[in-house]
């Protein structure tokens, strides 16, 4: 699995997990900011960056067994972790299993725990109706550029082959009894304006997991970690430096 490596490696480990469709450069900022205090390592996980495509579909335990053996191979035996969306169902997980590696966490738009909300499923249950019926008249043309239009900002529309496969395993796991098993302290760095996983899902996350706290960024959404990294890296150095 490649892994992109800032900072001293006598500081303390710090790992960053991107999103879902996302790979280590985006972060490459953050990471410099927070290598002032911290050995960075942000690795691309399988199927994403420079890291191939797995050779089967994985699933979230999967993608925590590749990221223990990259912190055995770089001899970290515990780190401070930041989970960016679908990093966040990763560092959810290896918390509550491997909880001797995850000194403290950070997680920002993580998926994998929601907070019920009828709006939200009434859209997807509109949207898996709408995605049946395009399938039926896929042949027809105007239907097929339709569809182009209605997956062109959705993970899903853009994959293929084994990548869908694993895209649709993780999203169908939810984490939220892994959330009550977390012992370590844990802070919640949201953006007011994130629709990918609302401010709702991030109180869920706060009432599940028993030493958590909660900071909400205005102006900003989904993209919080690299797109305003510099305050993001100000809440996580010092959040993380108290527990050094």
């Amino acid at each position: 699995m490649h892994c992109r490596s800032f900072g001293d490696k006598s500081s303390p480990a710090l790992v960053i997990l991107h999103g879902w469709g996302l790979n280590s450069e985006k972060y490459e900022l953050l990471s410099r900011l927070l290598s002032k205090h911290f050995y960075v390592l942000v690795p691309d996980f399988p199927g994403f960056g420079e890291t191939p495509e797995p050779e089967h579909p994985y699933a979230i335990e999967l993608y925590a067994d590749e990221l223990k053996k990259l912190l055995e191979m770089e001899q970290v035996s515990e780190a401070f972790f930041i989970g960016h969306s679908f990093g966040g169902r990763i560092t959810l997980f290896l918390a509550a299993h491997s909880p001797q590696l995850v000194k403290a966490l950070v997680l920002t738009g993580a998926a994998g725990i929601e907070k019920f909300d009828l709006k939200r499923s009434l859209k997807r249950l509109v949207f898996w109706i709408c995605s049946k019926l395009l399938k039926v008249f896929i042949f027809l043309p105007p239907v097929r550029r339709l569809r182009e239009r209605v997956y062109r900002h959705r993970d899903i529309g853009k994959l293929q082959g084994v990548m869908k496969e694993t895209f649709l395993k993780v999203v169908k796991r939810k984490l939220n009894k892994e959330a009550g098993m977390i012992v370590q302290d844990t802070l919640l760095l949201w953006g007011r304006q994130d629709q990918t996983t609302p401010v709702m899902d991030a109180e869920k996350i706060l009432e599940l997991v028993p030493h958590s706290y909660l900071k909400i960024f205005s102006q900003t959404g989904h993209r919080l970690p690299y797109e305003k990294p510099h305050e993001f890296a100000h809440e996580v150095s010092q959040f993380f430096l108290s527990r050094t």
